[in-house]
C-alpha cells in the first residue's frame, strides 16, 4: 500500500519570506534607484518662517545659473494645473480651506514649498534654490490648539475666518446628563498625546515622465496606494484617469505617511509635463522632518460617572486635534474614535465632543493606528476611577467588561461586541502574573525605593471594521484580488495592496498556495502598477491580512475550481475520442 503524503500547509508555517532575497541582498528597487534618460532633478525652495505673507519672490539669479532649466513660483506653477481643481486633502465632506500647491500669498509652516527649481543635476538644483530670494511680512504664529482656539489669533486661512476647523461638534448616546446627575461618583482627567513623526528610512520622492505624443503621464512613486495617487494626479493636472500611470517598486517604510500623492509630487508632475522631460524629486531628511507630516498631538478631557461599587455608567470625552497647517486626516479621524470609545465594556451612555484646529505645523497624517486615542483615553480614565474608588484596576475592568454571548451584544455606539473575549483575556492575564502575589512584591519593592508597575489595557481593533450589508464600494470598498494561472504553472496574484515592510508578498503567497494547491514558490504576487492591479485604496487601516487576505483566499478557491473544471472537461473530451 502506497503512503499518501499530506499536502503541505503554508499558512501558519515558517517559510522564507518571498521578498527577503531581493531586499536583503541589495537587489531591491526604490524610487531613487529609478534612472531615466535625460532626467532632470527638482528641489523645492521652502519657507524659513512659520507664518507670514509673501511680499517678494525673486528667481532671476536662479534662472540665470547654468544648468538650471526652470524655476516655478507658486503663481506660475498654478497655471500648469487644472483650473478649479480642489485642494488635495483627505477630508471628504469636511470644511476645506483654499490653498495652492506651492505657497503663493502666504506661508503656513516652516518648510512650506514656495518655488520649484529644476536643473540638470541635483547639485545644480540645490545651488539654484539657494539663489531664490524670498521676502516675508511675518505674522504671529499659531503654535498650539490653545492658540488656535483664541479668537484673537491670526487666521491661517483667511477664507476660514478662524483657526477652528471643526467647532465643538457633539454627539450623545443614551441619556448622559441624567446618568451623570444620579451617579455616586464623577471622575475627570485631562490627557494629551504629544506630536509624533513617522520617519521611515526612505523619505518621500517621485519620478515623473510625460509623453506628449500619447498624452500619458507616468509616475514612479513611493506611496501606499497607486490608485489613490493616480486619482489625485489626474484631478490636479486635468488629465483623463486612463492617461495617468503610477508605478511603485520597493518602499523603505511609510507608517501611514505616504498615502496618495503629495503637493510636491503634483508640482513635479506638472513641471515634467510643461518641460517635456523626465524629472526626479527625492526629499532629504531635513525637508522630511520639517514638512512631510506629523501625527497625534491630541488632547482629551474625559469624565466618568461611576457607582459606589465601580460600575462605569457613562463617559464624556471632549477631544481636540491639532491638524497642522494644511487640513488632512486630523479633521476626519473623530468618527472612528467616537464609535470605539466604550471598547469592550458595558458603558451605558456616552457623550463625545470633537474640535479640530489649524496651526502653523506640518499636516496631521496617519501613523500606526491614529484612532487608538480612544484606548489611551478610556483605559487611563478607568485607572483614575479605580484609584479614586480604592478598587484594584483589574477588578474594575472585570466588573465592567462585556461577557461573550451575554447582553449587551453591542457598544452603546452600535459597534458589535459579538464574540469579544476580553473577559477571558483579563482573567488569564491575572492568573499568569498571579496578581495578589505581584501586589505584595510591588509593596515590598516600594519600601526599598524601587518601583514596579503594572499596566492594564484592553481594546478592540477598529480597522478595517466588520463588513456591513450594503457597504460602500469604490476605492474604500471591499478589497479586490485577481488571480491567473500562467502557462508555466505560476499562479499570479494581483492586489492593490502596496507592501512597505509588512511582508505582503509572503502572506498572500501562503494563502494562495494553500488554496490552489501549489508550492509556495510557485506563487507570484504583483503589486504597484495601476495598469495591472485592481482598483483599491492600497495599504492602510489594517486592510491587508483581513480584507486582502480574505479576497486572496476566496479568489484562490475560485481559481482552483476553474482549474478542476477545465481538467474534467479535458478528461471528458479525451474519453469521448
Amino acid at each position: 500500500m502506497t503512503d499518501v503524503i499530506p499536502a503541505q500547509r503554508f499558512v501558519g508555517s515558517s517559510v522564507p519570506r518571498s521578498e527577503d532575497q531581493r531586499i536583503l541582498t541589495g537587489a531591491g528597487s526604490y524610487v531613487d534607484d529609478i534612472q531615466l534618460p535625460d532626467m532632470l532633478h527638482a528641489v523645492f525652495v521652502r519657507s524659513t518662517v512659520a507664518h507670514a505673507l509673501i511680499t517678494r519672490v525673486d528667481a532671476h539669479d536662479a534662472r540665470a545659473l547654468p544648468g538650471v532649466v526652470a524655476v516655478y513660483t507658486g503663481p506660475e506653477l498654478q497655471t500648469l494645473l487644472a483650473p478649479g481643481a480642489p485642494p488635495p486633502t483627505m477630508m471628504p465632506g469636511m470644511p476645506s480651506p483654499a490653498f495652492t500647491i506651492l505657497a503663493t500669498v502666504k506661508v503656513r509652516l516652516v518648510g512650506d514649498p514656495i518655488a520649484l527649481v529644476v536643473a540638470e543635476t541635483k547639485y545644480l538644483a540645490e545651488d539654484g534654490a539657494e539663489l531664490v530670494e524670498v521676502d516675508y511680512e511675518e505674522l504671529a504664529p499659531v503654535a498650539s490648539s490653545a492658540d488656535a482656539l483664541d479668537p484673537a489669533s491670526t487666521p491661517i486661512f483667511a477664507d476660514a475666518g478662524s483657526n477652528v476647523l471643526v467647532d465643538s461638534r457633539t454627539k450623545s448616546y443614551g441619556d448622559v446628563d441624567a446618568v451623570f446627575a444620579s451617579a455616586d461618583h464623577r471622575v475627570s482627567v485631562s490627557l494629551g498625546q504629544h506630536r509624533h513623526q513617522n520617519v521611515p528610512m526612505e523619505c518621500r520622492g517621485s519620478v515623473s515622465s510625460f509623453d506628449p505624443s500619447t498624452g500619458t503621464l507616468t509616475v514612479h512613486a513611493s506611496n501606499q496606494g497607486v490608485h489613490l495617487a493616480k486619482m489625485v494626479l489626474s484631478v490636479q493636472l486635468g488629465l483623463p484617469a486612463e492617461s495617468v500611470h503610477v508605478l511603485c517598486g520597493d518602499i523603505g517604510g511609510s507608517f501611514g505617511l505616504k498615502i496618495s500623492a503629495s503637493r510636491e509630487d503634483i508640482a513635479c508632475a506638472a513641471a515634467s509635463r510643461a518641460l517635456g522631460r523626465q524629472e526626479k524629486w527625492i526629499e532629504d531628511r531635513r525637508e522630511h522632518l520639517m514638512a512631510s507630516g506629523h501625527a497625534r498631538e491630541e488632547t482629551m478631557v474625559a469624565e466618568a460617572a461611576a457607582s459606589a461599587d465601580g460600575d462605569i455608567l457613562a463617559m464624556k470625552v471632549a477631544m481636540t486635534v491639532d491638524t497642522g497647517a494644511y487640513p488632512g486626516m486630523g479633521a476626519m479621524i473623530s468618527g472612528l474614535i467616537e464609535s470605539m470609545l466604550p471598547g469592550p465594556y458595558k458603558v451605558g451612555a456616552l457623550e463625545f465632543t470633537f474640535t479640530a484646529t489649524v496651526t502653523n505645523k506640518a499636516t496631521y497624517v496617519a501613523y500606526r493606528g491614529p484612532w487608538a486615542a480612544e484606548v489611551f483615553t478610556r483605559e487611563r480614565l478607568f485607572d483614575v476611577v479605580a484609584h479614586q474608588l480604592g478598587i484594584e484596576p483589574l477588578e474594575l475592568r472585570l466588573r465592567n467588561v462585556a461577557t461573550r454571548g451575554e447582553a449587551p451584544l453591542a457598544m452603546v455606539t452600535g459597534r458589535s461586541l459579538a464574540g469579544v473575549t476580553t473577559r477571558e483575556s483579563l482573567e488569564r492575564m491575572a492568573e499568569i502574573i498571579d496578581l495578589p502575589a505581584f501586589r505584595v512584591r510591588q509593596a515590598a519593592a516600594r519600601a526599598d525605593g524601587r518601583y514596579l508597575g503594572l499596566g492594564v489595557a484592553s481594546f478592540i481593533e477598529a480597522a478595517p471594521g466588520p463588513r456591513t450589508e450594503g457597504g460602500g464600494g469604490g476605492i474604500m470598498g471591499p478589497e479586490q484580488v485577481r488571480m491567473r494561472l500562467e502557462p508555466d504553472g505560476i499562479v499570479s496574484v494581483f492586489t492593490s495592496q502596496m507592501p512597505h515592510g509588512q511582508g505582503h508578498e509572503t502572506t498572500f503567497a501562503q494563502i494562495a498556495a494553500d488554496e490552489v494547491g501549489v508550492p509556495f514558490e510557485q506563487v507570484r504576487v504583483v503589486v504597484g502598477d495601476t495598469e495591472t492591479v485592481p482598483m483599491g485604496f492600497g495599504t492602510g487601516g489594517s486592510r491587508a491580512a483581513t480584507m486582502a487576505g480574505g479576497a486572496t483566499l476566496h479568489t484562490a478557491r475560485s481559481l482552483r475550481e476553474r482549474i478542476l473544471d477545465c481538467r474534467v472537461a479535458e478528461c471528458n473530451d479525451a474519453m469521448a475520442r
